[in-house]
């Protein structure tokens, strides 16, 4: 039997408020339905329930008030304006088709609005409308202008799959429940500017193919951002998330903006891909902040950022300059294996936990000038291809530098350091700064390389501070430093190798000891010394005094007598260069007693050269007394000549040469003298043109000079002869 689709039929039946659903192969003046008879339905307060119908007109219900549900499902509408209208019962306008505009402006929906699967053609405004229950518009298009500013919901916002083709403004919307926009494609500008949801806002797999704006928006639960894409930039200020903020493996292709965010839970980047510039200044994190293997492909800033718990960067490649200005972490900062390929600064970062830096590599400028650290900082691995500054950096426990590599100038300067400081097979190609470093526990450098200047100037080290088997291919500059232990011996190689000169390279490298101090070294001193430009007399005296606190007299002799070879060889040298010049004369005269000291007395620290001296000038004498017949004689032959002289006994000889050389009169047996007769060289007959008169006269002259230098020498009197070199 044939369906009757008279318009009277079909008018009938939706002024009694039954169901009117149309075949799908009904024709279409069939299912055609005048929009006037929808008002009617309204009007009499029976329920609307549409299928797959053709409505011929504009749809105007606005400033109604529909007390019964309304459904039109399946079905074409030339347009509709619902706006101040209240709907009491449910909304269904689903998979459906709008060609005209659709006008819901302050709409009141006492139950669920469901627009899912819907097309709107032309625009479409939700502005100020409210639903009591949720709104659904899972699978809707928009090709045109969306308006939903100031909408609010009472449970629930679900836009799964739906799609945006124009803008989409949902600003100032409030959710007293939940927002999800799973899957979603927003072709034009997306706007969730200061909207307001009590529980969860889901955008995962969202896709935004030109600006988004979230700023203002507030969420009470956790914000889900997940796979979203972002194909124009994305703008998050001032957010505030109740619970964490997610945005894994999301893509940023224009620039993305978190400032003022805060985030009462965790903020989890992981995985993300920044293309544009990215800012989290002044974020706030009530958990940790990940952002383990994201990409940052232009300039990242963190300035000001406050982080409850952690900061996790864990591999993490900045390709643009990343900055992470003054940010605060309440417990540790983590950056293994990150990659900085610009500039990085990390200048008043406070952590009060650990630093850890293991690993990362920095190609650009690194700076962590004023930063604090409540644990440790680890630096272990890490590669610095540029300039690297840790001026006045504070770490309240340990510093590990171990293994790092620093290609260009490394400074730190003023760093403080609470416990140890290890430096531990570091490897410094130019110029490395310590300047003013204070270490309360060691610093070890054992192994490090420093190929250009390493200063140490003021670096004060309360424990150990250790430089065994390190390289340094330039100056070592270490005045002013004080260093409780100093150990510098290359005790983990095998002799000779210990040598602490095999650790310099001779032609390039200096060592400056000026006002260096510490209680107690450990060092082959000698080699180490003699690299000591420019010369002073300081290191010298430290190390002198140090070794005689530790009772190694000989070590400190040898140490005061190297001090005085270098400082009379400088005056020899001096002389060298300005010998035709005033001050010339001056270091003659000097260089002459040095020289004196030197040979004879050994600068009061080697007896034993000056006890050669002082025998061996009396047995020279008393040789040629002894072997030179007629040499000595006794006063009462003065008149006989010499070849009527004859020998004297040994004793004899030994009794005339004591008087001669001693600077005072000694008793000689049987009265004998020198004689006027000429020496014999001893053991031939060649006889010197020298009298033995004369010979007793300059024996005596030397035993006036050698005797009282050997009196200074052995009560230590001649340790204090000669002046100091300025």
């Amino acid at each position: 039997m044939t369906q009757d689709y008279s318009d009277q039929w079909k008018r009938e039946r939706l002024l009694r408020g039954e169901p009117l659903h149309f075949p799908a192969n009904t024709l279409e003046v069939e299912r055609t339905l005048s929009p006037e008879w929808i008002v009617e339905a309204v009007e009499r307060s029976v329920p609307v329930d549409v299928d797959n119908a053709l409505v011929s007109g504009v749809l105007n219900l606005r400033g109604r008030h529909i007390s019964r549900p309304f459904d039109m499902v399946n079905s074409q509408l030339r347009g509709i304006d619902v706006s101040y209208a209240s709907f009491t019962g449910s909304v269904r306008l689903t998979k459906s088709v709008c060609k005209g505009d659709a006008n819901m402006y302050a709409a009141r929906f006492e139950q669920d609005l469901w627009l899912d699967e819907t097309r709107f053609s032309e625009e479409t405004d939700l502005s100020y409308a409210s639903v009591e229950v949720g709104l659904v518009a899972d699978g809707a298009i928009f090709n045109k202008t969306l308006r939903a500013r100031g909408i609010r919901v009472g449970r629930f916002i679900s836009l799964e799959g739906a799609f945006f083709e124009a803008e989409a403004f949902f600003s100032s919307l409030a959710v007293d429940g939940s927002l999800f926009c799973k899957s979603a494609t927003f072709g034009g500008q997306a706007s969730f500017a200061n909207v307001r949801v009590e529980a969860q806002a889901a955008f995962n797999k969202v896709r935004f193919r030109e600006k988004a704006i979230f700023d203002g928006m507030s969420v009470g639960g956790p914000l889900y951002c997940q796979i979203a894409q972002f194909e124009g930039e994305a703008s998050f200020k001032g957010v505030t998330v109740g619970g964490g903020a997610s945005f894994k493996r999301a893509s940023f292709r224009d620039k993305a903006t978190f400032d003022g965010m805060t985030v009462a839970g965790v903020l989890f980047c992981v995985r993300a891909c920044f293309e544009g510039r990215a800012t989290f200044l002044g974020v706030s994190v009530g958990g940790q902040a990940n952002f383990d293997k994201v990409i940052f492909k232009k300039n990242a800033a963190f300035d000001f950022m406050r982080i409850t718990v952690t900061l996790n960067c864990l591999s993490t490649t900045f390709e643009g300059n990343a900055r992470f200005l003054t940010v605060r972490v309440g417990s540790g900062a983590y950056f293994e294996n990150a990659v900085f390929k610009k500039k990085a600064y990390f200048d008043s970062m406070k952590v009060t936990g650990t630093l850890f830096f293991e690993r990362a590599i920095f190609e650009g400028e690194a700076r962590f000038v004023g930063v604090r650290v409540g644990l440790k900082a680890t630096f272990r691995h890490a590669t610095f291809r540029s300039e690297t500054s840790l001026e006045v950096m504070d770490v309240v426990s340990d510093l590990l530098c171990d293994y790092a590599t620093y290609e260009h100038d490394a400074s730190f300067l003023g760093v403080q350091v609470g416990g140890a400081t290890t430096f531990r097979g570091a490897t410094f190609r130019k110029s490395a700064d310590f300047d003013g470093m204070e270490v309360r526990g060691g610093l070890v450098c054992d192994r490090a390389t420093f190929e250009g200047k390493a200063k140490f100037r003021g670096v004060k080290v309360n424990g150990e501070a250790r430089f065994v088997g390190a390289r340094f291919k330039d100056s070592w500059l270490l005045n002013r430093a004080h260093l409780a232990t100093f150990r510098v011996e290359n005790e983990l190689a095998e002799w000779p190798s210990r040598d602490p000169s095999r650790q310099f390279q001779r032609k390039a490298s200096r060592v400056d000891l000026r006002e260096l101090t510490y209680d107690q070294i450990f060092v082959y001193w000698h080699p180490f010394l003699d690299l000591q430009d420019p010369f002073d007399h300081q290191p010298y005296v430290q190390l002198e005094r140090i070794m005689r606190n530790m009772g190694q007299d000989d070590e400190a002799d040898s140490v005061f007598y190297r001090r005085r070879l270098r400082a009379g060889n400088r005056i020899w040298h001096r002389l060298k260069k300005r010998f035709r010049s005033r001050e010339s004369l001056g270091d003659l005269v000097r260089g002459t007693g040095d020289l004196f000291l030197r040979v004879v007395a050994g600068y009061g620290v080697r007896p034993l050269r000056t006890l050669v001296w002082i025998t061996l000038i009396p047995i020279i004498t008393w040789l040629f007394f002894y072997s030179s017949p007629g040499s000595v004689h006794p006063k009462s032959a003065q008149s006989l000549p010499c070849a009527e002289l004859g020998s004297v006994t040994w004793a004899d000889a030994f009794w005339v040469t004591l008087q001669a050389y001693l600077p005072f009169e000694l008793p000689v047996p049987l009265g004998l003298e020198p004689s006027d007769c000429f020496v014999r060289i001893p053991g031939t007959e060649r006889v010197l043109l020298v009298r033995a008169s004369d010979l007793a006269g300059w024996t005596r002259i030397i035993g006036w000079i050698l005797v009282p230098v050997a009196v200074a020498q052995f009560t230590g009197l001649i340790r204090y002869v000669g002046t100091r070199e300025k």
